[in-house]
């Protein structure tokens, strides 16, 4: 209930609007994917602390993983590896793939607007 959320509540109210929000989703894609729910103020921690664990749902892509394997730096690299054909190397991080992708660096061009593509 920071961030955002209570700036907006503020300016609905500075502009004479009845809405209020209390309900919010909150999703983060950095190194994985979270998601995270606020249902009448309160945080939905569900079973076992996972009441929004987004990473788990199951991917439209490839149906045999789930989605934070198509949507996480991990993810980025994995493609680019398989499109170009090579080993994963773990000191090419995603902001590289995009550089090689912008043409700004060498590698496999091709390969690298595939990782973000897919």
């Amino acid at each position: 209930m920071s961030g955002y959320l209570p700036h907006l509540n503020e300016l609905l109210k500075e502009s004479g609007s009845p809405k209020h929000f209390k309900n919010v989703i909150g999703i983060t894609l950095v190194t994985g994917f979270g998601v995270g729910l606020v249902v009448d103020g309160k945080l939905v921690i569900g079973d076992n602390s996972n009441g929004g664990e987004g990473w788990l749902l199951r991917d439209v892509i490839a149906n045999n993983c789930n989605v934070e394997e198509h949507i996480s730096l991990a993810a980025i690299k994995r493609i680019y590896a398989e499109e170009a054909g090579v080993a994963i190397d773990n000191d090419l991080q995603p902001k590289d793939i995009y550089a090689i992708g912008m043409g700004e660096k060498d590698g496999n061009r091709v390969a690298a607007l595939q990782a973000f593509s897919k």
